[in-house]
Formats: structure tokens, C-alpha cells, sequence
């Protein structure tokens, strides 16, 4: 009985309002006129960060995408760094 009611009970819901900072991207094309022997072409460097930051306003700070559909709470997105480097020779 108490499940039944704690399930349809509007004192189960909460807000899911949340705000992520999900991708920060920051890359670097090398100017030609660097490059004095010309064995090498053209440089692209690259970074990027997904998953930096979380706020949410329920009071149990949860997050809707680590939150499955019967209410158990899996475990929090991790944080990724990643390095691009591309070269033409």
C-alpha cells in the first residue's frame, strides 16, 4: 500500500531543471609562414572538455540523464579531456 501511494503521490516528483556545461572547444590553426623547412604543411591543434559543470534545482542535486526510469540513481556523467592533433606533411 505505502508503495502504491508514494508512487502516485505527487510528494514523489521534484523539479528537473538542470543546467550543464556539456562541451568546451578551443582549437588552433598554425599560420603557413611558420612552417621554414615545408616538410610539414599545415597544424591543427585542438582541446576539448565535455562534461565540465552541473547545477541542478532539486534539492538533492540530481541529474535527469544519470536518473533511470524507475527513480535509481546511477552514477554521475564523468568528466572528459581530449587532445586533437592533426598534420599535413
Amino acid at each position: 500500500m505505502r508503495g502504491y501511494l508514494t508512487r502516485n503521490s505527487s510528494n514523489s516528483y521534484f523539479s528537473s531543471d538542470f543546467a550543464r556545461l556539456q562541451e568546451i572547444l578551443i582549437g588552433w590553426n598554425a599560420p603557413n609562414n611558420l612552417f621554414i623547412d615545408k616538410r610539414l604543411q599545415s597544424l591543427n591543434v585542438s582541446f576539448h572538455i565535455q562534461n565540465l559543470g552541473f547545477w541542478s534545482k532539486n534539492k538533492y542535486h540530481l541529474d535527469p540523464n544519470s536518473v533511470d526510469d524507475q527513480g535509481r540513481r546511477g552514477l554521475p556523467l564523468p568528466v572528459q579531456y581530449g587532445l586533437t592533433l592533426n598534420a599535413t606533411f
